[in-house]
């Protein structure tokens, strides 16, 4: 039954259905609030990438530092 079943609670103690359903909305806020950082940074990032800024601020980014930037969003979303 472990194995097609959506949670299980391991005890015999009615308060942890509590406790797995504030994980769970807790982990979908944290998934919504990571949705929206990376919505935001994509918002600003894939512009500065295809060099919108070139022409206003003479502000481009060279692959090297469009890569480090990916690499400091994962670990944003991980953190």
């Amino acid at each position: 039954a472990s194995e097609v079943a959506s949670i299980v609670l391991l005890g015999d103690r009615l308060s942890q259905v509590v406790s797995a359903l504030e994980l769970s909305r807790a982990s979908f806020q944290k998934i919504q609030q990571n949705l929206w950082w990376a919505f935001a940074y994509n918002l600003v990032g894939v512009p500065l990438a295809a060099g919108a800024a070139l022409p206003a601020l003479g502000l481009a980014l060279t692959p090297s530092a469009a890569g480090a930037l990916m690499g400091v969003s994962s670990l944003g979303v991980m953190g």
